[in-house]
């Protein structure tokens, strides 16, 4: 609040802070809202490594993707169809079977995930990304 004075010439010197400290809030905000999504868009992933991870005594399903996008099963050639086939042939052998996909780090998403769509539309559920050890 401002303090009258005796005379009616003097001029207000106080400063308003609140409307100031609204303003900075809503770009605050607004910055931070379009930052998380320019962010996502421009992120670099350069993937595999982990440092976690298991092995298991089981013989797993091995299916190994190329930077081509191509799909190898024990070093034959194989679609997505030929993949699922084999899945579900190894199910019928061993119902508690188990699949790992290798994909190469230059490897496309798009393939890799053709890959697993493969293997989980055999009804398989048993499955993992197979990945290096991180430092």
């Amino acid at each position: 609040m401002a303090a009258k004075t005796s005379g009616g010439d003097d001029v207000i010197a106080d400063i308003n802070i609140v409307p100031l400290v609204d303003i900075i809030l809503v770009v605050l905000i607004i910055f931070m809202v379009t930052a998380t999504q320019f962010s996502s868009k421009e992120l670099q992933v350069d993937l595999p490594k982990a440092s976690s991870g298991s092995s298991s005594s089981v013989m797993p399903l091995v299916a190994q993707v190329n930077t081509a996008g191509q799909i190898f099963v024990d070093g034959v050639e194989m679609t997505t169809d030929l993949l699922r086939l084999e899945t579900e042939k190894r199910l019928l052998a061993d119902p508690e079977a188990q699949a790992v996909v290798s994909a190469d780090q230059n490897a496309t998403h798009s393939s890799v995930v053709r890959a697993l769509d493969a293997i989980k539309s055999a009804g398989l559920q048993r499955l993992a990304v197979s990945v290096e050890g991180g430092e």
